[in-house]
């Protein structure tokens, strides 16, 4: 497709695992879909899959899902063209090791805080980066003040702000109807955070998705379709990205707290820490029921005039123009890649999928042990009720059987 970002051959897109839908998972995801739509075909590469999550990503005409222990892998990765490489988890292919994949080369790192989003070979990223990208300056700054991009050059470093896809972009503004719709997501939700969406129930319909079924959420994915049909959403990370381009209103809150409404006074200095609510206070129930109830419509009014900025910060196709951008100014990287680094990279991804399968062996092993242990239960459970069913049921009889005899035997008592 013509003027698309990376276009002109197939895209790679390595993650540590499919295993779940986390955020780096979600961000494949995202990026497949992406680059499928604009008519190029993506490999995406893990060191351990969960069928049911390769599912969606093969859902997608034109994604293939591969672990890194299949046969065919380096010849699928030499046998076409590719326009981009995108490294998740430090997971690099041996054909991109030695150079037999001829495509830029993008590192990213999602946290400043899980080592999985770390550098862990030293001298890789530098040896093989077009770009090194973030999902906020947060995370930018913790990782370069550890020293740990040293030897990158400092223009290969970027921000990429956990972008929304571009059809959060094409939705219509939404007309609020005499109750306006909330969408609270959360997979964390704080309780001081519950208790006010309680209290707020008389001026809200309030939609909860997440994990967290006991509080009454259901699990699904956060689309276009979804935050389209709602006026305001109260999230952190990723979400609000996807709220803010689609132009509704955000109240940030979450387990570290947050600035609740999004205005033109906190918005910045929010986006710095990746929307996660961290560097703003927490508040009591009351407090935050209040402040939901109180500023909805001023920070619609704010997210509406700040769409335009959201689009052009935070949408996919944007972010994806700008980091093609900067990475034709800075060229492809000076350094190659030593044995001494290709080995230890190939060594490292061995024992990160071996110890990925053992792990994901003992969590299979562990929930069919719970599965087991939950039958026995109820198992148990019944044969107790079935037992004091006939416990009571014989003590009845018994009980009943004295009061008979017993009535007979004072019959037969002379009166005096």
């Amino acid at each position: 497709m013509s003027g698309t970002p990376f276009a002109g051959g197939d895209v790679l897109i390595t993650q540590g695992r499919l295993r779940g839908m986390g955020g780096s998972e979600m961000i494949s995801l995202e990026m497949a879909e992406h680059f499928a739509a604009a008519g190029s075909r993506v490999v995406v590469v893990a060191r351990s899959i969960d069928e049911k999550i390769a599912a969606l990503f093969t859902a997608v005409p034109g994604v293939e899902v591969r672990e890194t222990s299949w046969s065919g892998l380096d010849d699928r990765l030499t046998s076409a063209p590719f326009s981009l490489v995108w490294v998740h988890h430090n997971l690099v292919p041996d054909a991109v090791l030695r150079g037999a994949v001829d495509a830029p080369v993008v590192f990213a790192h999602l946290s400043a805080y899980a080592p999985a989003e770390s550098p862990l070979v030293p001298g890789l990223e530098a040896a093989l980066a077009s770009a090194v990208v973030f999902n906020s300056p947060e995370t930018h700054d913790a990782q370069v003040a550890r020293g740990l991009f040293d030897t990158v050059e400092k223009e290969r470093l970027h921000v990429f702000p956990n972008p929304a896809p571009d059809p959060f972009a094409d939705l219509p503004e939404r007309t609020v109807g005499t109750r306006p719709k909330l969408l609270v997501v959360s997979n964390h939700i704080p309780t001081d955070l519950h208790r006010a969406l309680r209290l707020v129930t008389p001026t809200f319909d309030v939609t909860l998705v997440g994990q967290q079924t006991e509080l009454g959420a259901a699990p699904q994915r956060v689309d276009p379709a979804l935050v389209g049909a709602h006026d305001a959403v109260v999230s952190i990370g990723k979400t609000v990205q996807y709220a803010l381009v689609a132009g509704r209103a955000v109240f940030c809150y979450d387990r570290f707290g947050g600035p609740g409404w999004l205005d033109a006074n906190n918005v910045d200095h929010a986006a710095s820490k990746n929307f996660s609510g961290r560097g703003f206070d927490k508040r009591a129930p009351e407090q935050l029921a209040k402040e939901l109830v109180s500023g909805w419509e001023s920070g619609g009014t704010f997210a509406r005039a700040y769409r335009d900025s959201a689009t052009q910060r935070y949408r996919l196709s944007e972010a994806l123009q700008d980091l093609q951008a900067r990475i034709a100014r800075t060229g492809p990287p000076s350094g190659t890649v030593g044995r001494d680094v290709a080995a230890t990279s190939s060594l490292l991804d061995q024992l990160l999928r071996s110890t990925t399968v053992t792990k994901d062996k003992a969590v299979a092993e562990h929930r069919t042990a719970t599965t087991q242990v939950e039958k026995l239960t109820r198992e148990r459970d019944a044969l107790r009720a079935e037992l004091d069913a006939l416990r009571s049921g014989r003590v009845y009889r018994l009980a009943k059987r004295y009061r008979r005899v017993r009535r007979a035997v004072l019959g037969r008592v002379p009166r005096r």
